[in-house]
């Protein structure tokens, strides 16, 4: 049903790459790998593959699995900007509900449409998770040493960073950011993806009129580099 969001993974272990795609309905089609020596094919077996919860009647739903000691694990992106976790889904009834392990995986939060993938960026054993966002750019997570590439992960675009955000949370006012990094440009980023229009001016983020909830601002710096900061009012 539209903006499709496929990935490759051999989910019956027969050898075959079959295919999850994520749709707008935020729910997973699932293909089954059919193909001959005589041509690709592939299977529809279902349409709505665990009936995953991600929210939203449109949740724009973007899977990701990997393979760890036989074990396939499964990460959702969707419009929240959080990732839905899943262990061990082979064990699942796919004509069944799938509940997952946990529906915030790292707290890792994109803002909006988060899109995940696994992979080693060097020439190392090191795992890392890197996910897009609705404001475009990635955001890189390493996996903490001695933990497999699906455990905890350490951000490795915030890290070190000086950056303040303050008072947090923020009542009928201004919050105030403190850098020592040039601001090029902020977002705020509401709890269901929404962009607020919201007035920058002297580093002051004006909160007046706001109603009460989650939000991200997203910074960008002169410097070419991005950070996230949660803010409640």
């Amino acid at each position: 049903n539209g903006y499709a969001s496929p990935h490759a993974v051999d989910f019956n272990k027969n050898g075959k790459p079959d295919l999850l795609i994520g749709q707008r309905s935020g729910g997973l089609v699932y293909y089954e790998n059919s193909s001959t020596e005589e041509g690709t094919s592939f299977s529809l077996v279902s349409n709505n593959l665990g009936n995953l919860d991600l929210g939203f009647p449109e949740s724009f739903g973007v899977p990701f699995s990997i393979e760890v000691n036989d074990t396939l694990y499964l990460l959702v992106g969707s419009r929240r900007g959080n990732i839905q976790f899943y262990e061990d889904i082979r064990s699942f009834d796919i004509f069944e509900d799938w509940q997952p392990t946990t529906t915030n995986f790292s707290f890792i939060q994109a803002g909006a449409f988060s899109a995940p993938t696994i992979g080693q960026l060097q020439n190392d054993d090191s795992f890392h998770l890197i996910v897009g966002g609705e404001l475009g750019g990635l955001w890189a997570f390493k996996a903490n040493e001695g933990s497999s590439p699906i455990l905890s992960t350490t951000s490795e675009s915030n890290k070190a960073t000086t950056t303040k955000v303050y008072p947090n949370p923020v009542g009928e006012g201004s919050i105030y950011i403190d850098s020592e990094k040039s601001i090029q440009s902020i977002a705020v980023i509401n709890a269901i993806g929404k962009s607020v229009p919201l007035s920058f001016k002297n580093n002051q983020v004006d909160f007046s009129g706001v109603e009460n909830g989650v939000y991200y601002i997203y910074l960008c710096f002169s410097d070419g580099s991005k950070e996230i900061h949660k803010v409640v009012k």
